[in-house]
């Protein structure tokens, strides 16, 4: 027996309802999943953006506060340091800082060509710090003018630092792994055929002679 009135779905309705949700489901979890995408691929980016602006303001300090600066090509390392000769064009791997006349007293940069590291030490210490982890370019010093000219003389006046960093990994944890996994903190390829074409830090630090 059937009541008067009562309606029941056919089974196109039904169909079509469990079509339309399955599309709403469908589309949501794509979704989800475009946004969990993006966010592990900006996680390692971000990260190693923060690391680099704590490399710039640390160069920033050291740049400013030197009574003189020179840069040395080749030579820069641990164990020793050599400024480049006049007339020769003042750009290489390291800078030495001199806060005083005193030459044996310095803060010095240099890139390690060894383990491709940007890394600092001082006249006071026997081993260096990490800066800047991957970096694929050999020249990252620059004593420029103020038009962007490198320098030729050893020029305090108004002279410019010029910084270039070329990474050919991002280190989102903090140390170096390789490999192409980034979600777990290891180092993400950048190049060619990666998810970053290209990630540089270009910038220039004015010094003002003392």
């Amino acid at each position: 027996m059937t009541l008067a009135g009562c309606r029941a779905f056919t089974f196109s309705e039904i169909l079509i309802a469990s079509t339309v949700f399955l599309m709403v489901v469908g589309g949501v979890l794509i979704a989800n999943s475009v946004g969990l995408r993006m966010m592990s691929l900006t996680q390692p980016k971000l990260a190693v953006t923060g690391r680099i602006r704590n490399t710039v303001a640390q160069l920033y300090s050291d740049i400013s506060s030197a009574k003189f600066v020179r840069v040395g090509n080749g030579n820069g390392n641990l164990t020793g340091f050599t400024n480049i000769a006049v007339p020769n064009p003042k750009e290489g791997n390291a800078i030495e800082l001199y806060t005083t006349n005193d030459t044996s007293i310095f803060v010095r940069y240099f890139r390690d060509a060894a383990d491709k590291k940007l890394k600092r030490m001082t006249s006071s210490a026997t081993n260096a710090t990490v800066v800047a982890n991957a970096i694929s370019n050999n020249i990252v010093f620059r004593a420029e003018d103020f038009s962007g000219t490198v320098l030729t003389t050893n020029e305090e006046v108004n002279m410019v630092v010029g910084i270039r960093l070329q990474f050919y990994q991002l280190d989102g944890s903090g140390t170096l792994l390789g490999g192409n996994n980034y979600l777990d903190g290891s180092g993400t390829p950048v190049g060619a055929g990666y998810y970053y074409k290209s990630f540089m830090l270009t910038n220039r630090i004015a010094h003002r002679a003392r």
